[in-house]
């Protein structure tokens, strides 16, 4: 009896404990899963977006290269102490976006990571800050600006100058000659100004032709000259309609002749009645404005136009109304041909049949001997197929010369081509040519048509030389056939070509670093 009431108290006290594990777990839990909410929400801040942004993160690395030591993966590890930045180094808008892992390390730079290591060069911050000045600039002097830079981009990229030139021209501006001489020749001495004395004495007026004068005093800036009484009408322009001025003779006579108080009649607000059959004088008191015009109206009978002749234009007589309603729409006096037309001759000729061909008619082409009535079909132009190229499609054997499988090799977008490194079908770049996956020759014959082509252009000038092992493995040896990408260029091809036995397996390999973003490498294999 006692042991089981030390078992009940002791399962009482074991419940107790197990429950206040349990709600500390609970509480272990909420705390977690509060934690994890706010993380979350803190990562999902748009200023932190902002900062794992691609372009963001290329500009900021840039800034950050000049400092020592550089962690792998955070910062590039091969950038030597203040290396030289090309300007002819091609930028694209939008700027291309480096790579970056879900950890923030870097696979790849974007074009912004250079503008941010020029920022940290002491030349690029000098002239930045030397832009700056102690006072804000006017509207205008903003708008002055704006146009001089602008300006100056325009000009200079319109031209084709090399470094040379613009330095010459920068020297022919700082300097006094074109050599670039810094000398200076002195200045001449001041001229000495005597001041003329201010008129005390009112001008004359104003006078019927011009002169220089005698005066040696200067005319006050607030003066002003009489007018005067002047003679004669050919000092000032005469009025016209449209412009104020003097009096003509004419005028003055037509004035003159016009009794006082006249009045002008004035002219009608509304349009005139059509056209009558008879004249009459009218009642109106307004006068027709000089562009009215009058309808024609409906009037009725044909006495008042002459009837159309066949020398003259005029109105259709009913006779003749009657015979053109008599007439189908589109009638001819042609007739039309009963029998078909002659099939397509080798010359143009006019003809002698008095019918006419139907709309629909359609002309055979006919047997025509010879090969002068068509053009002879190019590499570019379909046309006739020549004697030359007949003779040459009969000697070849039917099949022969068949394609029969395509090679292809890749490179991911992700994996850049290093000097030395091979690269086979499954987009992987390996720097042991025995890793690479190879693409199979299925039949014996001859590769030609080698074409690659990138995503990216080369910064360097990149030669891609074609692999080969035999079927039995070991390691590829090198073979003739090299595509060379020219710096600034995307692809590249080879009219070379290379005999393979079946079994024959087939990668490439770089002597040069190219970030390509995706690289494919083509080939055809014929018989």
């Amino acid at each position: 009896m006692a042991l089981d009431s030390i078992w009940g108290a002791a399962l009482v006290y074991l419940g107790r404990q197990d429950d206040a594990v349990g709600a500390r777990l609970r509480q272990a839990r909420r705390t977690l899963d509060g934690l994890t909410e706010a993380l979350a929400a803190f990562a999902a801040r748009g200023e932190l977006l902002r900062l794992r942004a691609a372009l963001v993160q290329d500009f900021l690395v840039g800034i950050l290269i000049s400092r020592t030591p550089r962690g792998p993966g955070v910062l590039p590890t091969q950038v030597g102490t203040r290396p030289e930045l090309s300007p002819d180094e091609p930028q694209h808008w939008p700027p291309q976006e480096g790579l970056y892992d879900a950890n923030g390390l870097g696979n790849r730079l974007g074009e912004l990571a250079q503008l941010g290591f020029a920022l940290t060069y002491e030349e690029v911050r000098t002239f930045l800050i030397a832009l700056t000045q102690a006072q804000s600039p006017t509207s205008s002097g903003r708008q002055q600006i704006g146009r001089a830079a602008r300006s100056l981009i325009s000009v200079a990229s319109s031209l084709t100058l090399d470094l040379a030139s613009y330095e010459r021209a920068w020297r022919r501006l700082f300097s006094s000659d074109a050599l670039g001489a810094t000398s200076v020749a002195p200045l001449a001495p001041p001229v000495p100004v005597v001041p003329t004395p201010l008129a005390t004495s009112a001008p004359p007026d104003v006078a019927n032709g011009s002169s220089i004068g005698t005066a040696t005093s200067a005319a006050r800036a607030d003066h002003t000259h009489g007018h005067g009484d002047q003679a004669g009408d050919s000092l000032h322009a005469l009025a016209t309609p449209t412009t104020p001025g003097f009096m003509s003779d004419l005028d003055k006579s037509k004035l003159n002749g016009i009794a006082a108080g006249a009045t002008a009649t004035p002219l009608s607000g509304s349009a005139p009645t059509n056209v009558a059959a008879t004249s009459s004088v009218g009642a109106a008191t307004s006068a027709a404005r000089a562009d009215h015009a009058h309808g024609h109206g409906d009037q009725l009978g044909g006495t008042l136009h002459a009837l159309a002749t066949p020398i003259a234009h005029g109105f259709m007589a009913d006779v003749d109304k009657a015979k053109l309603n008599g007439i189908a729409a589109g009638a001819t006096a042609t007739p039309l041909s009963g029998a078909a037309p002659p099939n397509i001759a080798a010359t143009g000729g006019t003809g002698s049949a008095t019918a006419a061909a139907r709309a629909d008619h359609t002309h055979g082409h006919g047997n025509q001997s010879g090969g002068a009535l068509h053009a002879l079909a190019t590499v570019t132009t379909p046309g006739f197929l020549s004697e030359v190229d007949k003779a040459k499609l009969d000697a070849i054997t039917p099949g022969g010369n068949a394609h029969l499988q395509s090679i292809q090799l890749c490179a991911s977008r992700t994996q850049q081509l290093l000097p030395g490194s091979s690269f086979g079908v499954d987009g992987q770049v390996e720097m042991l040519s025995l890793n690479v996956a190879p693409d199979v020759c299925t039949v014996a014959g001859t590769l030609r048509d080698f074409w690659v082509e990138g995503q990216a252009s080369a910064n360097v000038s990149v030669t891609i030389t074609l692999l080969r092992a035999p079927s039995t493995g070991g390691f590829p040896s090198t073979t003739p056939v090299t595509l060379t990408v020219p710096v600034g260029q995307v692809a590249a091809s080879s009219a070379a070509t290379l005999s393979v036995n079946a079994g024959d397996r087939i990668s490439a390999t770089s002597n040069a670093l190219w970030n390509h973003s995706g690289l494919v490498l083509r080939a055809r294999l014929r018989a």
